[in-house]
């Protein structure tokens, strides 16, 4: 079974996964911008948006200062 893929999106300090395959990844993104949320630079493959939110925690989190600078022209996938 293939992963999805999630992107991270932080809406006032709290960040959530979002899965793009879903139905609702659309209506989800354009309300939570509407709440001047921030969607991340960041991709990752996840099974659940639990898995995606633990990837963040260890992954991203740390490194964020780093993934910026990769990712000014495109967004960054981590594994």
């Amino acid at each position: 079974m293939n992963k999805a893929i999630f992107i991270f999106i932080n809406c006032g300090g709290q960040v959530i996964a979002q899965n793009l395959d879903s139905v609702d990844a659309g209506p989800t993104l354009q309300a939570v911008l509407k709440e001047k949320a921030i969607v991340l630079p960041v991709t990752c493959s996840a099974d659940t948006s639990q898995e995606a939110i633990d990837i963040y925690h260890e992954l991203i989190v740390g490194n964020f200062d780093m993934i910026k600078l990769f990712s000014n022209k495109e967004s960054v996938h981590v594994n």
